[in-house]
């Protein structure tokens, strides 16, 4: 099987394509080279790696299967707004991986069929396991963000006028006030009235004539929404922090240690 050595995902995927791309090509090379040089150990053992056909079958698998499954992480990644589609993003991923385990992925060999099919099975086991319930298991095996990725969307208009009051837990909101509660009929009736499907929820939430109508109800959604799906910055501002307060570095001042770490942390924003 084929496994990440890549520090990002992202990456690790698209290597992954490209040599899905090319990968009839590698064959055809190799043995150009081994007639001109027929005793050359490094490529007898890739022509032997290139002629495995589970590495074919992984590689074509992760192609054609795995852009829906990297393009989730890469969403959490990013530093925007994404709060309030991370519950519909993992369940949409689950309801088609759980659609696959039943499909034939493969109509030459039954065999290769199964393994394919239990690679899905394999993944809702483990989606279904990360989202379940928190009473039965140790909360590092569950989500315990789950409840409020579920509410937050109520904060998105394109979502409040379709989800029930039963699929936003409002309770696991965190600080939700009875005022800016007791402001969500409202809400949902100004939906219905308005065409607001073209609008973001920053966009929403922030227009003038939204905060004068539910004030309560737009602050805390400003502060919910800002909420996000990952911890890479509070991760990277730790491995730089490393980079910055080096061994070479132990008399640099507090002072001086967060201005530098600050400005390397930020330098990817700047051409510099």
């Amino acid at each position: 099987m084929l496994q990440q050595y890549a520090p990002r995902w992202g990456s690790w995927f698209k290597s992954v394509l490209h040599h899905s791309k090319y990968f009839e090509f590698y064959a055809e090379f190799i043995e150009e080279e081994l007639d001109l040089t027929p005793e050359t150990a490094v490529l007898a053992n890739l022509q032997g790696l290139i002629e495995d056909q589970m590495l074919q079958d992984d590689i074509k698998f992760i192609a054609n299967h795995g852009s829906h499954c990297v393009n989730l992480i890469t969403s959490f990644e990013a530093c925007s707004v994404s709060i309030h589609k991370a519950y519909n993003g993992v369940m949409d991923l689950l309801n088609s991986s759980t659609a696959k385990t039943t499909e034939e992925l493969d109509s030459v060999s039954q065999s290769r069929n199964s393994r394919l099919q239990s690679v899905f099975k394999n993944m809702c086991t483990k989606l279904n396991r990360y989202y379940g319930d928190t009473g039965t298991r140790p909360q590092r095996f569950t989500q315990p963000g789950k409840q409020f990725m579920q509410a937050v969307r109520i904060f998105d208009p394109s979502q409040a006028t379709v989800l029930r009051e039963s699929a936003t837990p409002l309770q696991a909101l965190p600080g939700f006030s009875r005022s800016a509660k007791e402001q969500i009929p409202q809400y949902r009736e100004y939906l219905k009235e308005c065409a607001v499907e073209t609008l973001t929820p920053p966009q929403f939430w922030c227009s003038d004539h939204v905060i004068a109508r539910f004030p309560e109800l737009a602050r805390s959604a400003r502060c919910y929404l800002s909420v996000l799906p990952n911890s890479v910055d509070a991760e990277r501002a730790v491995s730089c922090f490393g980079m910055v307060f080096a061994k070479c570095r132990q008399s640099m001042k507090e002072g001086t240690i967060n201005g530098a770490t600050m400005l390397a942390y930020n330098s990817r924003n700047f051409n510099l």
